[in-house]
């Protein structure tokens, strides 16, 4: 096999996923940096509620609805058994915070 060759399976491999192996690996970063920052942003705000005395119930439902979405997109890929426990935790205090939320529970 000759280098023009392998270059086109490359090619032809890379076409079906979108994004080669250097790419994904930036966006995968891209996504656990701003998860991060949100999950900083989060807390600091979380804190400035509480210290307000303001209800912080929105920012609880956000928190728990994005593991909730983490652990069941693990669920999904690894049907992994400790997954769906989290998955069902996160997705159930995320309905509660709701719950309080909307009512305009403290």
């Amino acid at each position: 096999m000759n280098k023009e060759e392998i270059l086109q399976k490359s090619r032809a491999e890379n076409a079906a996923g979108y994004m080669d192996e250097r790419e994904r690996g930036l966006r995968l970063r891209e996504d656990s940096v701003s998860l991060g920052f949100g999950l900083l942003l989060a807390i600091i705000l979380f804190i400035v509620k509480i210290a307000r005395g303001q209800p912080a119930a929105d920012l609880l439902a956000l928190v728990t609805g994005m593991s909730a979405a983490g652990f069941i997109f693990r669920c999904v890929k690894n049907r992994k058994k400790s997954d769906v426990i989290w998955a069902a935790l996160c997705t159930l205090l995320m309905l509660f915070y709701l719950c309080c939320f909307f009512m305009g529970v403290s």
